[in-house]
């Protein structure tokens, strides 16, 4: 996992001038995982090796890798305040149009889930069970959650960065920035993305 440098304000302009971090509790690791990969902790390379190999696409500063589950697809993001993690996963029907062409992965899965059960179809009373009720609600539909955390880093880590960055006068501590997003028709979820950025 890498530590990315980034200021705290820039944090705190993803949230938005009238936005605040939702109250609910943020989402653990489990809805951070799918098809064993992890956000924060796989990279685009981790990505390939686990899942087979796949043609990156790269808009402005974000590389993507999707892949198609029968009629759906997992988009994996990484992002260059990410520091080479990946830092968010997408699930979305196959229908709907790709950020970039999708590769198919061999395996006897029809759909796909997070470790902690989100799935395309769900409905919305069973993801309000899990997320709560969004912060927000965007004029296209989407429910939007942000949760914004401080964590003290290992003295290792400390080091690590101390090292990295001369003068720099860490704090020791890191800001962890997890974003869900979702979208729902009368069929139930059409749309999940969920991103976690950690920045000095």
């Amino acid at each position: 996992m890498r530590i990315v440098l980034m200021y705290s304000y820039l944090i705190f302009s993803l949230l938005g001038p009238s936005d605040s971090p939702s109250a609910v509790t943020e989402p653990g690791d489990s809805q951070l995982t799918v098809l064993g990969v992890l956000v924060g902790a796989d990279t685009l390379k981790t990505v390939q090796e686990k899942l087979g190999a796949a043609k990156p696409c790269v808009s402005e500063h974000i590389t993507r890798l999707v892949y198609k589950v029968g009629k759906e697809t997992v988009l994996f993001e990484s992002s260059d305040i990410g520091g080479g993690d990946i830092t968010g996963l997408a699930l979305r029907p196959s229908e709907a149009r790709p950020a970039c062409n999708p590769s198919s992965l061999r395996t006897g899965l029809v759909g796909l889930r997070t470790d902690g059960g989100v799935h395309l179809g769900m409905p919305r009373d069973e993801f309000t069970k899990m997320f709560g009720s969004p912060k927000r609600k965007k004029q296209n539909g989407t429910w939007f959650y942000q949760w914004l955390r401080t964590e003290n880093l290992p003295k290792s880590q400390q080091q690590g960065v101390a090292q990295s960055f001369p003068g720099l006068g860490t704090t020791g501590s890191v800001d962890i920035l997890t974003t869900v997003k979702a979208r729902f028709s009368a069929k139930g979820l059409t749309y999940f993305y969920i991103s976690r950025i950690k920045s000095l």
